[in-house]
Protein backbone atom coordinates (compact mmCIF):
# COMPACT_ATOMS: atom_id res chain seq x y z
CA UNK A 1 0.00 0.00 0.00
CA UNK A 2 1.10 3.72 -0.59
CA UNK A 3 2.40 6.10 1.33
CA UNK A 4 -0.28 8.30 -0.01
CA UNK A 5 -2.89 5.52 0.75
CA UNK A 6 -2.17 4.92 4.40
CA UNK A 7 -2.62 8.39 5.35
CA UNK A 8 -5.63 8.77 3.39
CA UNK A 9 -7.04 5.88 5.91
CA UNK A 10 -5.02 7.83 8.85
CA UNK A 11 -7.10 11.06 7.97
CA UNK A 12 -10.41 9.13 8.04
CA UNK A 13 -9.56 7.35 11.33
CA UNK A 14 -8.35 10.41 12.91
CA UNK A 15 -11.47 12.50 12.35
CA UNK A 16 -13.56 9.50 13.44
CA UNK A 17 -11.77 9.87 16.82
CA UNK A 18 -11.83 13.96 16.59
CA UNK A 19 -15.97 13.36 16.46
CA UNK A 20 -16.03 10.63 19.65
CA UNK A 21 -14.09 12.99 21.73
CA UNK A 22 -15.93 15.65 20.94
CA UNK A 23 -19.30 14.10 21.26
CA UNK A 24 -18.19 12.77 25.17
CA UNK A 25 -16.44 16.48 25.78
CA UNK A 26 -12.71 15.50 25.70
CA UNK A 27 -12.29 18.82 23.48
CA UNK A 28 -8.40 18.96 23.76
CA UNK A 29 -8.37 15.74 22.86
CA UNK A 30 -10.34 15.90 19.97
CA UNK A 31 -8.79 19.22 19.07
CA UNK A 32 -5.22 17.08 19.06
CA UNK A 33 -6.74 14.50 16.60
CA UNK A 34 -7.87 17.59 14.27
CA UNK A 35 -4.74 18.76 14.31
CA UNK A 36 -2.76 15.45 13.43
CA UNK A 37 -5.29 15.20 10.72
CA UNK A 38 -4.66 18.59 9.58
CA UNK A 39 -1.44 18.08 9.13
CA UNK A 40 -2.08 14.72 7.00
CA UNK A 41 -4.04 16.29 4.68
CA UNK A 42 -2.11 19.41 3.77
CA UNK A 43 0.72 16.62 3.07
CA UNK A 44 -1.53 14.49 0.83
CA UNK A 45 -2.89 17.96 -0.97
CA UNK A 46 0.84 19.01 -1.33
CA UNK A 47 1.19 15.27 -2.92
CA UNK A 48 -1.07 16.39 -5.49
CA UNK A 49 -4.63 15.32 -4.48
CA UNK A 50 -6.30 18.41 -4.49
CA UNK A 51 -9.60 16.74 -3.97
CA UNK A 52 -8.75 17.04 -0.41
CA UNK A 53 -8.67 20.75 -0.30
CA UNK A 54 -12.59 20.54 0.96
CA UNK A 55 -11.63 18.19 3.41
CA UNK A 56 -8.54 20.41 4.99
CA UNK A 57 -11.84 22.89 4.84
CA UNK A 58 -13.57 21.13 7.35
CA UNK A 59 -11.17 19.90 9.57
CA UNK A 60 -10.04 23.45 10.27
CA UNK A 61 -13.36 24.83 10.49
CA UNK A 62 -14.41 21.59 13.00
CA UNK A 63 -10.80 22.52 15.18
CA UNK A 64 -12.11 26.64 15.29
CA UNK A 65 -15.29 25.69 16.21
CA UNK A 66 -13.64 23.05 19.08
CA UNK A 67 -11.09 26.04 20.24
CA UNK A 68 -14.07 28.55 20.57
CA UNK A 69 -15.51 25.68 22.88
CA UNK A 70 -12.39 25.41 25.30
CA UNK A 71 -11.94 28.91 25.70
CA UNK A 72 -15.72 29.11 26.38
CA UNK A 73 -15.53 26.41 28.82
CA UNK A 74 -12.38 28.05 30.26
CA UNK A 75 -14.58 31.06 30.89
CA UNK A 76 -17.38 29.29 32.20
CA UNK A 77 -15.10 27.87 34.80
CA UNK A 78 -13.50 31.13 35.65
CA UNK A 79 -16.69 33.01 36.09
CA UNK A 80 -17.27 30.24 38.93
CA UNK A 81 -16.14 30.69 42.52
CA UNK A 82 -13.41 28.24 42.95
CA UNK A 83 -11.17 28.63 45.84
CA UNK A 84 -8.13 25.83 44.12
CA UNK A 85 -5.45 27.72 42.29
CA UNK A 86 -3.97 25.04 40.69
CA UNK A 87 -7.67 24.74 38.81
CA UNK A 88 -7.68 28.54 38.09
CA UNK A 89 -3.92 27.72 36.58
CA UNK A 90 -4.81 25.20 34.43
CA UNK A 91 -8.19 27.10 32.99
CA UNK A 92 -5.48 30.07 32.38
CA UNK A 93 -3.07 27.54 30.73
CA UNK A 94 -6.00 26.36 28.63
CA UNK A 95 -6.92 29.73 27.63
CA UNK A 96 -3.38 30.63 26.42
CA UNK A 97 -2.88 27.47 24.49
CA UNK A 98 -6.82 28.18 22.81
CA UNK A 99 -5.50 31.76 22.12
CA UNK A 100 -2.08 30.19 19.99
CA UNK A 101 -3.77 27.23 18.34
CA UNK A 102 -6.60 30.26 17.30
CA UNK A 103 -3.55 32.62 15.93
CA UNK A 104 -2.83 29.72 13.97
CA UNK A 105 -6.30 29.01 12.77
CA UNK A 106 -6.35 32.94 11.51
CA UNK A 107 -3.53 32.81 9.49
CA UNK A 108 -4.80 29.80 7.77
CA UNK A 109 -7.94 31.33 6.83
CA UNK A 110 -6.44 34.03 5.79
CA UNK A 111 -4.39 32.34 3.46
CA UNK A 112 -7.45 30.33 1.71
CA UNK A 113 -9.26 33.88 2.21
CA UNK A 114 -6.71 35.37 0.02
CA UNK A 115 -7.06 32.43 -2.75
CA UNK A 116 -10.94 32.07 -2.77
CA UNK A 117 -12.58 34.96 -0.57
CA UNK A 118 -16.16 34.56 -1.34
CA UNK A 119 -15.59 31.06 0.46
CA UNK A 120 -13.59 31.76 3.30
CA UNK A 121 -13.68 35.47 4.16
CA UNK A 122 -17.20 34.28 6.72
CA UNK A 123 -14.57 31.89 8.31
CA UNK A 124 -11.88 34.14 8.36
CA UNK A 125 -14.15 36.58 10.39
CA UNK A 126 -15.82 33.99 12.74
CA UNK A 127 -12.03 32.87 13.55
CA UNK A 128 -11.04 36.81 14.45
CA UNK A 129 -14.25 36.89 16.31
CA UNK A 130 -13.16 34.09 18.55
CA UNK A 131 -9.59 35.02 18.75
CA UNK A 132 -10.99 38.55 20.18
CA UNK A 133 -13.05 36.91 22.44
CA UNK A 134 -10.33 34.86 24.00
CA UNK A 135 -7.93 37.84 24.20
CA UNK A 136 -10.70 39.38 26.46
CA UNK A 137 -10.80 36.38 28.70
CA UNK A 138 -7.21 36.83 29.27
CA UNK A 139 -7.87 40.33 29.77
CA UNK A 140 -6.41 41.43 27.05
CA UNK A 141 -8.65 44.21 25.64
CA UNK A 142 -6.53 46.23 23.41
Amino acid sequence: MKKSEINKKRIQILLKMADVMAEIGSYRSASGKLSEAIQLIEEIIEEGFEEYQYVLEEAIRRRSGILAKIANIGESNSNQSNANNIYIDNDDLEKRTAYEDLRAHVELYRQLADQNPTRFLPELATSFNNLANTLSDLGRHQ
